[in-house]
């Protein structure tokens, strides 16, 4: 959705429709050339999931996956992307797994000016399609994503690792990536130091923070299940940074909406038509509730270019990013904007 949204700059009904049409055919395990085709029955795709598992460790097709991805974003690399003025600055978050622990790495449109390095791996390289595969590989459920060497040397890494294995980071082997989600499911910190190397002395006026939604905290049961189940909630964790903006960051300048509620209490590859109507349903009403429409209207208001401004004057260049959390970040610094979103 966020590569949608900001690489190919479609409208917002425009990507709902496209993430409606082709859902199903992407949480599939058996493999798709006609999109009016019936899906398998229950049993069958329950057998192939099993089998792809098995000999992938991967549960849904992934090269039916990818050639979705193609279909919808094309081949174009993200860099070419920035050629065109309204095209905002896009970057898509994934986890870097060829390293222990995993790190940030960072698939994006743009590159900094001379003498401004970022403290995350990253590169403008790629096609927008392999940043959204790297970022969307969640374990089990599809395959890593393995490209060649695409690595951007960092300063900040040869201070932090001056060790014999610093060397790897720099090496030609192939790169493996996951989900995003694993090392960074809140970007809004990524995203705001992303800001500070492309506009080093403008002053972040406005960060929003879209969530996907949290439900209310359960009583833990006990056994091995539910500590598997507490150490992936603890790695994807998102209030923990939540927290340390609200705390930072100047009154009236970090928004943050994440509706709660027992109906967002469910699995990453849920697709069916009925939860995501129950869940756009309680979204659209815990927005308007008093509490949340007056921070909107505060959010629009700031947000809003002066009128004296023409609209020339405030074509606002933006960042974009994903993680394993759908979440948007939308930062205004001086007279650019900043925005951030993200795709589970």
């Amino acid at each position: 959705m966020a590569a949608l949204l900001g690489v190919k700059c479609l409208r917002a009904v425009e990507v709902e429709k496209l993430y409606h049409r082709f859902i199903s055919r992407v949480f599939s395990a058996t493999p798709t050339t006609n999109e009016d085709q019936p899906p398998p029955p229950s049993w069958t795709e329950g057998w192939r999931g099993l089998t792809n598992m098995l000999s992938t460790g991967a549960r849904y097709h992934t090269p039916g996956f990818e050639e979705r991805l193609r279909e919808i974003v094309s081949t174009d690399r993200l860099i070419d992307t920035a050629s065109c003025f309204q095209t905002p600055k896009v970057l898509l978050t994934s986890a870097n797994m060829s390293f222990i622990p995993p790190v940030p790495y960072l698939f994006r449109n743009y590159e900094y000016a001379p003498g401004s390095e970022s403290r995350y791996q990253g590169t403008s390289s790629r096609c927008t399609w392999e940043g959204i595969r790297a970022t969307s590989a969640a374990p089990s459920l599809f395959e890593e994503a393995v490209y060649g060497a695409c690595v951007r040397a960092c300063a900040s890494w040869r201070l932090c690792r001056a060790t014999r294995h610093s060397r790897k980071w720099h090496r030609s082997d192939s790169l493996r990536f996951q989900d995003g989600g694993i090392v960074c499911n809140n970007p809004a910190a990524i995203v705001l130091h992303e800001a500070t190397r492309i506009w080093p002395n403008r002053q972040v006026d406005c960060l929003v923070s879209l969530g996907t939604g949290s439900h209310p905290p359960k009583p833990k049961q006990g056994g091995f299940k539910d500590t598997i189940i507490q150490f992936i909630r603890s790695a994807c964790d998102v209030d923990r940074i939540d927290e340390v903006l609200t705390d930072l960051m100047p009154r009236d300048t970090y928004y943050r909406f994440c509706p709660e509620g027992p109906e967002y209490d469910c699995q990453l590859n849920d697709a069916s038509e009925e939860k995501l109507i129950l869940m756009a349903i309680t979204t659209e009403l815990w927005l308007n509730t008093a509490e949340q429409s007056a921070r909107v209207a505060k959010l629009v208001a700031m947000m809003r270019p002066p009128p004296s401004e023409t609209p020339a004057q405030t074509a606002p260049p933006t960042i974009t990013t994903t993680t394993d959390e759908t979440a948007s970040e939308r930062s205004r610094v001086g007279d650019q904007d900043i925005s951030l979103s993200g795709s589970s």
